[in-house]
C-alpha cells in the first residue's frame, strides 16, 4: 500500500490519495493508543504544565515507542545481572545504595550530656543508632563507609555545650566538606546538609574542633545519611544526536 501511495499522482487522483493517507495512518490495533494514554498520566504532571504541545507529543512518542528509540539511538539494554556460581549464605545482605540508610544521635541517654571542649579535634561518635540499614555506619568509630559509588545525602545537627560555641565539620576521607558554626550560647543549635558524590570505600564522619563543645539528650544532636542515586556505568543516555523517529 505504501508503494502504491508513493507512485500515485495526487493531482490526478486527489480522493484516492486522501483515502490511502487515512489507511496508512490508522493504527492496526489500539495498543499504541492505550499505551499513549497510560504514558500521559506520568508525563504531563504539574511540574510540566508549561510544556508545549510539540515537546509533549514527542516525549509521549518516545515513551510508547521506546524499542524503536533504542534501535535508532544505538543504545543497548543493560547487561544481565551476574549469576554467582556458589550460593550465598542465608544471612547475607547486599549493601547497594538503595538499601543503605542510617540515622543516629550522639548519646543514648535522655540526660543532658556534654562533650568537650577538647584540646584537639575529635571524631564525634553517634552512639544511639536509630536506623542502620546495610550496616555501613560504625557506632564504635562514628564513621560511615560507602558500599558503592553513588550520590548520598548527609545531614548533621549539633547543639552547643558548656563552651557556648560550636564548630563541627563533616569530613570525606580527609577533605572538609561542610560545617556548622555557632556562638549563640549554651542553648543554641545549628544544622547543615549536603549531597556528596562518593566512591566505593569512601568514609564520612564528623569532626568537633578543639575548644568547642556539643551536647545531646539522645535526640538533639544527630547524624543522618541516605542515598540519592546509584551511579551505574551501564546506563545508556542519548545526548549526541537526535533519533530519526517520526510521530
Amino acid at each position: 500500500m505504501l508503494t502504491v501511495y508513493n507512485l500515485l499522482d495526487s493531482e490526478l487522483f486527489p480522493s484516492l490519495t486522501a483515502v490511502l493517507q487515512v489507511a496508512l495512518t490508522v493504527a492496526v490495533s489500539s495498543c499504541s493508543s492505550e499505551r499513549s494514554f497510560s504514558a500521559m498520566r506520568w508525563l504531563h504532571t504539574w511540574l510540566r504544565r508549561t510544556m508545549g504541545q510539540s515537546r509533549l507529543q514527542h516525549l509521549n512518542g518516545m515513551s510508547v515507542e521506546k524499542e524503536m528509540l533504542e534501535k535508532h539511538s544505538g543504545c543497548s539494554a543493560p547487561p544481565k545481572p551476574l549469576i554467582l556460581e556458589s550460593p550465598l549464605p542465608d544471612n547475607h545482605t547486599f549493601s547497594s545504595p538503595s538499601n543503605v540508610v542510617f540515622s543516629a544521635s550522639l548519646v543514648t541517654t535522655s540526660d543532658l550530656t556534654y562533650q568537650g571542649p577538647f584540646t584537639t579535634y575529635v571524631t564525634l561518635i553517634f552512639k544511639r543508632v536509630v536506623t542502620n540499614v546495610g550496616n555501613r555506619y560504625n557506632s564504635d568509630t562514628g564513621i560511615f563507609t560507602a558500599p558503592t559509588k553513588g550520590v548520598y545525602y548527609f545531614s548533621f545537627t549539633g547543639c552547643m555545650g558548656k563552651s557556648g560555641k560550636l564548630d563541627a565539620t563533616l569530613v570525606k576521607n580527609s577533605e572538609f566538606l561542610f560545617e556548622i558554626h555557632d556562638t549563640w550560647g549554651s542553648t543554641g543549635c545549628g544544622s547543615n546538609s549536603m549531597t556528596v558524590q562518593l566512591e566505593e570505600g569512601d568514609t564520612i564522619f564528623i569532626h568537633l574542633w578543639q575548644g568547642f563543645s556539643i551536647f545531646d539528650q539522645s535526640r538533639l544532636s544527630t547524624f543522618t545519611s541516605s542515598p540519592l542515586r546509584h551511579v551505574d556505568p551501564h546506563v545508556c543516555r542519548v545526548h549526541k544526536h537526535k533519533p530519526e523517529i517520526f510521530f
